[in-house]
């Protein structure tokens, strides 16, 4: 019995090591997920990112209120504003008081010919700022 505990403890420590290349993979999405269009980022980058951090779903509430809020914005870059809305309502449920997701939001109502929420949006996250 004792010969096999040393390859239990082989298999585990493998079993350690390949998710090591598995959480780089994840930082590097994380840290693409944020890019701008000033660092080089292009939208659809930014969106490829996002939705790997999102769909690995370990990163913890304000992970992926930023993912999904980031990737809003790349939805939003793109003219794709009810993708964007959508976005913005995951973020703002993960992370309530999170006044540029709701003012984005209200933007991205504004190009889609919603004012009234547009406007409503864009007042709440001027309230929550204290502007």
């Amino acid at each position: 019995m004792s010969k096999h505990i040393p390859m239990i403890v082989l298999a585990a420590l493998l079993a350690g090591w390949s998710s090591i290349p598995a959480k780089a993979d994840l930082w590097q999405d994380e840290k693409h997920c944020a890019a701008t269009a000033a660092s080089g980022a292009t939208p659809d980058s930014v969106l490829t990112a996002c939705t790997a951090v999102i769909e690995d779903g370990t990163g913890g509430p304000a992970v992926l209120a930023g993912a999904y809020y980031n990737r809003g914005n790349a939805h939003y870059d793109k003219k794709e504003f009810a993708l964007a809305i959508a976005d913005y309502d995951h973020a703002i449920l993960l992370k309530p008081n999170y006044p540029t997701a709701l003012f984005n939001r209200g933007l991205a109502k504004l190009r889609s010919s919603d004012k009234a929420g547009g406007d409503a949006d864009i007042a709440a996250s001027k309230a929550m700022k204290g502007d």
